[in-house]
């Protein structure tokens, strides 16, 4: 068997669509050799270009670095748990809604004045409120008395 090649024949598109890209492939081409070029002088003689490329490695590098060191900080982290809060040991009603309790916080003594919402038949504590550790409480319980004595006299 022969192979007969047949001439292939364009339309006038697609010849002029073949000449674009014959042109950008010998730009790309001819850009490649101007840059081995450049490199080459650059070698002999630095130029501002070379010292970009130089800060630019130094910052790709550091850039590099930050992100290893984030990637180590991520995978160091251990979880968190989600509370540390215990259900209240003791509580007290002050009012309805407002109550007193004494409860243990990350291994310490806390006494906590809180108020309390509804919620399905069940009350569960709101934001407002403080927590008093062992030190404040026992600073709150000598100045009672005084709290007391102004309250009076107010009244």
């Amino acid at each position: 068997m022969e192979s007969t090649k047949q001439p292939v024949e364009f339309t006038e598109e697609d010849q002029k669509l073949l000449d674009k890209l014959i042109r950008r492939s010998e730009k790309k081409k001819h850009k490649k050799d101007k840059s081995r070029q450049d490199g080459e002088k650059a070698d002999k003689h630095p130029s501002k270009a070379n010292k970009r490329d130089k800060k630019d490695k130094v910052k790709q590098e550091e850039d590099k670095q930050e992100a290893e060191k984030a990637n180590t900080a991520k995978r160091t982290l251990k979880a968190k748990p989600k509370s540390t809060f215990q259900k209240p040991q003791h509580m007290f009603d002050i009012t309805t809604r407002k109550k007193a309790s004494v409860s243990v916080f990350k291994g310490k003594k806390m006494i906590d004045f809180r108020e309390y919402f509804e919620k399905d038949n069940e009350f569960l504590p709101t934001k407002k409120g403080i927590a008093l550790n062992e030190e404040a409480w026992n600073a709150l319980k000598e100045a009672i008395p005084k709290i007391d004595q102004a309250v009076k006299k107010l009244t």
